[in-house]
C-alpha cells in the first residue's frame, strides 16, 4: 500500500512525527490550487464550464489520494463546505489583483467581476468589499455601484482601491468581495510588510557563512542565519594564472580561484565538458559561489571536489549557486551521469580522445577522474590514411565489442587486450571488432 510506503519514507527521514502538519499543509496547498484554477476558468469570458474528476480519495484505482474528502466522503479538514462554495458555486464574485505581497505605503488595487450561472438574472445587487486582519478588524472597506448581473455570463462590477495604512505589518489580511443581502461572497489572502525593514540583525541572531559558525552560535544560545550570497554590483571575475587551474571534481570541471569577495572564495570555471551533458547549466566563464546552499569560503577547489565525489552514486542533482554576466542564480547540476549510448544518437563532450594502438584509429571513450571503467563503447573520431583501419572503419563508427562479444567492462582495457591478443602468434595480426549503430551491428576485421 502506498500509505505504508509513505509512512516508512517519513520515518526514515525523521519526519513521521510531523506527518499531521505535513498532511494538512499539502492538503491546503491543493485547495489553493483548486480555487485558483476554478477562478481562472470563471474569469474567462465565454468559457463553457468545467468538470472535477473527483473530490474524494479513490482507492480502487491504485491509491489515488486526490481530494479534500476521504474514501467515505468525509472531510479531511482542509476546507469547510461553506468556504468551498465561495469559489465553486452558481454565483461567484471574482477579483483580479496584480500581486499578493504589499508594503504599508502601497494600496491594493483590483477589478471586481461576477460570474453568474444561476437560474436567473441578479437585479439591483449591491457589491461590497472589505479588507480585514486575522482578528477580524477592518483595515478598509467600500461599496461598488448597484448593478444587474445577467445569468450565463461574466459581469464587471467595478474596481477597488484599499489603503493599507491601518494594517499592523507584518501581517496577513483577507480581501472579501460579497453581494450585500446574499450568501454569495469570496475572499483572497494578501501579505503586508513594513515599508522600511530593519537593516541589522538582532543581538541574538548571528549571520553565519559556515557550519562551524552556526554550531558556535547554537552552543551560545543564539540563532544562526545563513548569510546572503551576494557580490558587488561591479564584480568582474579576474581568474588567476592558468598554472593554478585544477580539476574541481565530477563532472571533470576545471577552475581557478579569484580571491576573496564579500567573504566568499568563488571559483572561476576555465574548462567544463559540454555535449552529451545535454544542457548542463554550467559553462566556461561562470563563477561558482555555493553548492547545496553551502557558500565557498575556504579552499573552493578542494571543497567542490569533495562534494561532487561524495554525491556520486548517491544523489542525482546538486544545487549550484552560479554567477554569470552579472546575475546570480541557483541551478541544478547532474552528479550522477550515465555513459552516452552512441548507437542511440547520444553526443560526447569535448574531452580528449584516445589513440587505439597500431590500428590507425582514435576514439572517444567515456571516463572520469582519468579512468574509463564505466565505458562500454568507443566512438571513432579519426581514421589515419594508409593505416590498417583505413577503408574498413569510418569516423563516427561505434565499436561495441571485440572477438564477437560486446564490451561488459572497461571498453578501453578490453580493446587494448584484444590488440595484444591479435599481435600474438596465434592471433595472426587480426583484430575482430563489432561495430554498432541504432539499427544494426556489423563485425569487421582489422
Amino acid at each position: 500500500m502506498k500509505e505504508e510506503w509513505f509512512r516508512k519514507d517519513l520515518k526514515a527521514k525523521g519526519l513521521l512525527e510531523q506527518y499531521p502538519e505535513i498532511y494538512q499543509a499539502v492538503g491546503r496547498q491543493a485547495i489553493l490550487l483548486y480555487k485558483e484554477e476554478i477562478e481562472l476558468l470563471l474569469r474567462t469570458p465565454g468559457y463553457g464550464g468545467f468538470s472535477l474528476l473527483d473530490l474524494h480519495d479513490y482507492p480502487t484505482q491504485g491509491t489515488a489520494l486526490i481530494g479534500p474528502l476521504d474514501p467515505f466522503w468525509e472531510s479531511k479538514g482542509f476546507i469547510t463546505p461553506e468556504k468551498h462554495r465561495q469559489y465553486c458555486n452558481t454565483v461567484v464574485p471574482l477579483l483580479r489583483i496584480p500581486k499578493r505581497a504589499y508594503t504599508l505605503d502601497e494600496a491594493v488595487t483590483g477589478t471586481v467581476e461576477l460570474a453568474n450561472y444561476g437560474q436567473k438574472d441578479l437585479t439591483d445587487v449591491q457589491p461590497q468589499w472589505s479588507v480585514r486582519d486575522e482578528a477580524g478588524h477592518e483595515v478598509a472597506s467600500g461599496l461598488l455601484p448597484v448593478t444587474t448581473a445577467p445569468t450565463g455570463m461574466l459581469s464587471p462590477l467595478g474596481s477597488i482601491t484599499a489603503s493599507l495604512a491601518k494594517a499592523k505589518a507584518p501581517c496577513k489580511l483577507t480581501v472579501e468581495v460579497s453581494l450585500k443581502g446574499t450568501a454569495f461572497a469570496n475572499e483572497w489572502e494578501i501579505w503586508v510588510y513594513p515599508t522600511a525593514l530593519q537593516s541589522h540583525a538582532p543581538a541574538d541572531v548571528v549571520i553565519s557563512r559556515t557550519w562551524d559558525d552556526a554550531a558556535k552560535a547554537l552552543a551560545a544560545g543564539k540563532v544562526p542565519v545563513p548569510a546572503a550570497i551576494e557580490l558587488p554590483s561591479n564584480f568582474k571575475p579576474t581568474p588567476a594564472q592558468a598554472s593554478s587551474n585544477r580539476r574541481f571534481g565530477f563532472p571533470e570541471g576545471w577552475g581557478c580561484e579569484i580571491g576573496t569577495v564579500n567573504g566568499l572564495r568563488p571559483l572561476y570555471i576555465t574548462r567544463f565538458p559540454k555535449g552529451w551533458l545535454h544542457g548542463e547549466p554550467l559553462a566556461v566563464g561562470d563563477v561558482i559561489l555555493a553548492v547545496d546552499g553551502e557558500p565557498l569560503v575556504a579552499d573552493p577547489i578542494g571543497t567542490l571536489g569533495k562534494i561532487f565525489d561524495a554525491a556520486r552514486g548517491k544523489t542525482a542533482k546538486l544545487s549550484v549557486t552560479r554567477w554569470r554576466a552579472g546575475s546570480i542564480t541557483r541551478v541544478m547540476v547532474n552528479s550522477i551521469q550515465e555513459a552516452p549510448d552512441f548507437t542511440q544518437g547520444d553526443n560526447h563532450d569535448d574531452w580528449h580522445d584516445w589513440t587505439l594502438g597500431p590500428t590507425g584509429l582514435r576514439g572517444w571513450i567515456y571516463g572520469g577522474n582519468s579512468t574509463t571503467s564505466e565505458s562500454r563503447q568507443i566512438l571513432e573520431t579519426k581514421v589515419d590514411a594508409g593505416s590498417p583501419a583505413a577503408g574498413i572503419m569510418q569516423v563516427n563508427d561505434v565499436i561495441v565489442g571485440v572477438a564477437g562479444k560486446r564490451f561488459v567492462s572497461d571498453a578501453r582495457i578490453a580493446f587494448a587486450k584484444a590488440i595484444t591478443a591479435a599481435e600474438e602468434k596465434n592471433g595472426g595480426g587480426v583484430l575482430r571488432q563489432s561495430v554498432g549503430a541504432s539499427s544494426r551491428q556489423t563485425s569487421v576485421v582489422v
